[in-house]
């Protein structure tokens, strides 16, 4: 006789934290910086992971908006997050950053500004620098919104600032990728 009722086995997940994100309960996710040129117009994206990007001459006086793609689960934004700041700069820069979260209408500040003035001494020009940007307007990033971080360029000459993994670009001592760690929070 065979058995008419089966017992349902339930699915076994192993999580992995971070002793310290464990017990701080936020965990930072890594974006990268990415630019991606198409005939007739950029994209700028943060990817989880690092992807050559195309070579980016940011121009003063404009914003420029990284955003990740759009997220399938919620997830609550709270800390500060980790901006890895990989520069080249000719001359003195004025730079501002902010956090967004965007709901496909309305972006709604996460962080005030955080502005960021480098000058080069001699001729170094290539640097990276860490900036810490509070999330001091906690949410719930839902189902189907985007981060964005907002580059608002304000004075300098020549400024770049992408994802550049490889090295392709020749960009000299630059040897890492400008990336931003957001903290969210883990529901253990």
């Amino acid at each position: 006789m065979l058995q008419k009722k089966y017992s349902k086995s339930q699915e076994q997940n192993l999580v992995s934290f971070d002793y310290v994100d464990f017990a701080n309960g936020i965990g930072l996710s890594n974006f990268y910086l990415t630019v991606s040129k198409t005939s007739g117009s950029t994209i700028y994206s943060l990817y989880g992971f690092a992807i050559p990007s195309a070579d980016n001459y940011l121009t003063s006086n404009t914003d420029y908006t990284f955003s990740t793609s759009i997220f399938n689960l919620p997830k609550y934004i709270v800390g500060t997050a980790v901006f890895m700041l990989s520069a080249r700069t000719t001359n003195s820069t004025h730079v501002k950053f902010k956090i967004q979260k965007w709901d496909g209408t309305t972006a709604t500040d996460l962080s005030d500004d955080i502005e960021w003035n480098y000058t080069p001494v001699g001729t170094v020009y290539n640097n990276n620098h860490l900036l810490e940007i509070p999330i001091i307007y906690p949410q719930t990033i839902k189902k189907g919104e985007q981060i964005r971080l907002v580059c608002d360029y304000i004075a300098g000459s020549e400024f770049r600032i992408t994802a550049d993994p490889t090295g392709a670009l020749d960009w000299g001592d630059v040897d890492t990728a400008s990336r931003i760690l957001f903290p969210f929070k883990i529901d253990i």
